[in-house]
């Protein structure tokens, strides 16, 4: 069965909006190209708030821009502003999505999809051992 793709604004804020986080730059991608699957864009985010039973302290995520998210996918978005990690899902109208905190401790968003700035879609974690 195809996965369902939520229909979303993505955002073309990326490089203003992504705050403290790091840029994948050239000259480390080919190395993470070979061991992730990286792109030159990616851009990589410490877990912080967003550790669940998935994602543990210390993990980092990788996102790609540009992509939309299937249903249920770990998104970095902006809301007001503001940047969050949340999970996507399909709301109970065909033109809204809840955003909810992946470690379930905040009550969830419901908004409109065009409303809702998808800065990348996480496509990969990081885990030191």
């Amino acid at each position: 069965m195809a996965k369902k793709l939520l229909a979303c604004k993505l955002s073309s804020h990326t490089q203003e909006h992504i705050g403290n986080v790091t840029i994948v730059e050239a000259t480390i991608v080919e190395h993470l190209m070979q061991m992730f699957g990286c792109r030159e864009g990616d851009f990589l985010v410490p877990a912080g708030c967003a550790v669940n039973k998935e994602v543990h302290d210390g993990d980092v995520l990788l996102f790609r821009p540009g992509i939309l998210p299937e249903n249920g996918a770990i998104c970095y978005v902006l809301i007001d502003g503001s940047p969050w990690i949340k999970r996507i899902v399909q709301g109970k109208q065909a033109d809204e999505i809840v955003l909810c905190a992946p470690n379930q401790d905040k009550e969830p968003i419901t908004q409109k999809s065009t409303e809702t700035d998808v800065v990348g879609v996480c496509v990969g974690l990081l885990r030191a051992y």
